[in-house]
């Protein structure tokens, strides 16, 4: 921290903090028979990271008080329903299409005389969010901070057996990485750009593998291995703000004409998008964990003056991800309405809202390869080398057909009503993979050293 520099925008410098630590041991277990090694690391990071310069309220504005923005105030009421419910906030008639706000009008003839959006007027949610969002620390109505750190706890290590024996040289070896991440602007998932809604990133990767190394005779080796990776992430899961429910906010929620809480584990602050900033609990997390299963087996030969190798490989691959399909809404504050994204927000009409639903997808893949090569020394300044590689590799599929693709003109057996064209897995000669697995992939070669 004592040598960096502070940015050119932060009244305060950053912190910024790294430990590394960590060693490795080993040794023989059993005397010439049973050997093992061990490593570990752990990192811990703290730094400061620089918020974007946001375009946010005045303090003028943070009391319904738009003088200073006046130009802003360009647009017209919508409709019939918006003049009605201003009608009812603002004691005096509203009608559609009246501006709101002209030079030197009065309530007869603007919505807003004097740029003025009085108390009364504001919108619940209005009302109880404005507190999440920052006042102005740059002049007047720019803020930007680096006082929120992002952290970064890692903790990885690893154990390898190494045994002599009657089976062979058997090797086994195992590694687990921890890892959390702390993110005070997780932009990435739909996240807040201001502070007091961070979301957190927390994985787990694995890996187990034995292998076995029998020799034959003088000219034999076989080489044998098996193994498993699995790799668990939780991305960008919400972290600041939740545990605020939408009513306590001044929603209508329940269905109907209120928000449905699909997700209530991640309920929080609304998440709200303005055109100079985000603010609220991130929108487009996700949970996904993989799993790979492989094994191969190599014999390696001299046979004269032939070195052989042939082997063969398998691993069968799985992607499970629960994603997060803004779940619990978000809306938009776009200045569609009275021409500012902030008198918008106070008095409570959104340029738009979006909530949808997702489902949980589960890809899976299978492959298999072997292959053949021998290297001839023909004469002493001449080597050939040839070989053969057979791949076949499964398309992927989903574990529920839940993959679509287009064949014009054909009508989905499985979903009737659905588009012309439009058919999914499990439709006549639709395989899961959606296309035919192909079993003729050869892949010959030549060398020649001389």
């Amino acid at each position: 921290t004592d040598l960096d520099a502070k940015n050119f925008f932060d009244a305060t410098r950053g912190v910024f903090r790294q430990n590394q630590f960590g060693g490795t041991v080993g040794g023989p277990i059993k005397q010439d028979k049973l050997f093992f090694f061990s490593d570990y690391q752990g990192t811990q990071t703290t730094q400061g990271i620089t918020s974007p310069v946001s375009t946010v309220l005045s303090a003028q504005e943070r009391t319904g008080n738009f003088s200073d923005a006046l130009s802003s105030l360009t647009g017209t009421v919508s409709g019939p329903y918006a003049a009605s419910q201003l009608t009812q906030k603002l004691g005096y008639s509203v009608t559609a299409g009246e501006p709101y706000f002209t030079p030197g009008c009065t309530s007869a003839t603007c919505v807003l005389p004097g740029g003025i959006i009085p108390a009364k007027a504001w919108s619940a949610p209005a009302q109880h969010l404005l507190q999440y969002i920052p006042a102005p620390n740059i002049g007047t109505n720019l803020f930007s901070t680096s006082a929120f750190p992002e952290t970064v706890k890692d903790h990885k290590g690893g154990t390898r057996l190494d045994a002599n024996t009657r089976f062979g040289t058997i090797s086994g070896y195992y590694f687990i990485d921890d890892y959390q991440l702390d993110n005070p602007y997780p932009g990435g998932q739909g996240g807040a750009s201001v502070p007091g809604f961070d979301a957190l990133t927390i994985g787990r990767a694995q890996m187990l593998t034995v292998g076995d190394t029998k020799v034959f005779g003088a000219t034999t080796v076989n080489e044998f291995h098996i193994g498993f990776l699995r790799n668990v992430n939780d991305i960008g899961h919400p972290n600041g703000g939740v545990g605020v429910s939408l009513a306590s906010q001044g929603f209508k929620t329940g269905g109907g004409a209120g928000i449905t809480v699909q997700d209530p584990s991640i309920e929080g602050v609304m998440n709200i998008v303005f055109p100079s900033f985000v603010m609220g609990v991130p929108i487009t997390n996700t949970f996904q964990w993989n799993n790979t299963i492989y094994a191969s087996d190599t014999v390696s030969k001299i046979l004269g003056s032939h070195s052989m190798k042939f082997g063969v490989q398998f691993h069968n691959d799985q992607v499970n991800e629960n994603p997060n399909a803004t779940f619990n809404g978000t809306f938009s504050m776009l200045g569609t309405e009275t021409g500012s994204p902030f008198a918008d927000f106070l008095l409570g009409f959104p340029s738009n809202f979006t909530q949808s639903t997702g489902q949980h997808f589960y890809l899976r893949n299978q492959y298999m390869g072997a292959f053949y090569q021998d290297s001839w020394r023909a004469t002493s300044n001449l080597t050939v080398n040839v070989g053969v590689r057979w791949d076949l590799i499964r398309p992927w599929n989903e574990k529920y057909n839940n993959i679509q693709t287009i064949v014009p003109g054909a009508q989905s057996v499985l979903y009737p009503n659905a588009p012309p064209g439009l058919l999914v897995a499990g439709d006549p000669e639709i395989p899961k993979g959606l296309s035919p697995t192909q079993d003729h992939n050869f892949a010959p070669r030549i060398g020649l050293a001389y």
